[in-house]
């Protein structure tokens, strides 16, 4: 019974899509292919992150450095807000006169040229994660269970990590760096993740769209926007 409801629904849901797509064809839904000069997934440090698999493997440190402590993220899942606590971070440390954002900030600066080079595309006009839609499809001779689904490991990690990057850079009253990385958070991680075009990935976009959100409403209400 359950194989012949759930034929039966395939039917109906291809035939829904036909009439509102006006095809079955999976290459409708797919962002055309793109030249590199305008695809920020192009970037030789994103390309360095590929594998031979096609996903990419962000190195766990890029963001954030090694044995360098965090500051505690406090949540308040009522009012939908989080705000950081560098009270810990900052105990039995020399912030040598400075604010624990400033000390933090300047800490964080062994990752910057990371974040530069990932800030030298944020003018290109269009963006998909490489390998495009089309060339997966077309090495899986059209068959899309066949498909190798670009993808990258350990996402959401690099994504809190850059999220830290803009709400410190903007205690720390760094007006470049914070409105720099906005647009890189904004930018990397929702749309690698959504153009991977299946459900868990579209999931996956929305949480990281959450991440970057609550990171700039907190650095909005710091003195560093033009």
């Amino acid at each position: 019974w359950e194989n012949r409801r759930s034929a039966r629904e395939l039917v109906e849901a291809r035939a829904q899509f036909i009439a509102r797509i006006g095809t079955d064809d999976p290459r409708a839904l797919m962002p055309p292919p793109i030249a590199d000069e305008e695809n920020y997934f192009a970037l030789p440090i994103i390309e360095s992150w590929r594998k031979d698999d096609h996903t990419h493997e962000i190195p766990e440190h890029v963001f954030w450095p090694e044995n360098l402590p965090k500051p505690a993220l406090i949540e308040n899942e009522a009012e939908g807000t989080a705000r950081l606590d560098f009270t810990p971070w900052a105990t039995n440390r020399d912030l040598k006169g400075q604010t624990p954002a400033q000390a933090l900030n300047g800490e964080l600066r062994v990752t910057d040229d990371h974040l530069s080079q990932l800030a030298v595309g944020l003018d290109r006009p269009f963006s998909c994660l490489k390998p495009a839609m089309h060339a997966a499809l077309d090495n899986a001779k059209g068959d899309l269970l066949e498909m190798n689904i670009p993808s990258i490991t350990g996402l959401m990690d690099r994504h809190r990590e850059l999220a830290l990057h803009l709400c410190v850079s903007a205690r720390a009253g760094d007006s470049a760096k914070a409105q720099t990385t906005a647009r890189i958070l904004l930018r990397l991680f929702p749309e690698a993740s959504a153009s991977h075009g299946t459900l868990v990935s579209m999931l996956v976009s929305i949480a990281t769209h959450e991440v970057a959100f609550e990171a700039l409403q907190d650095a909005l209400t710091q003195p560093v926007w033009d």
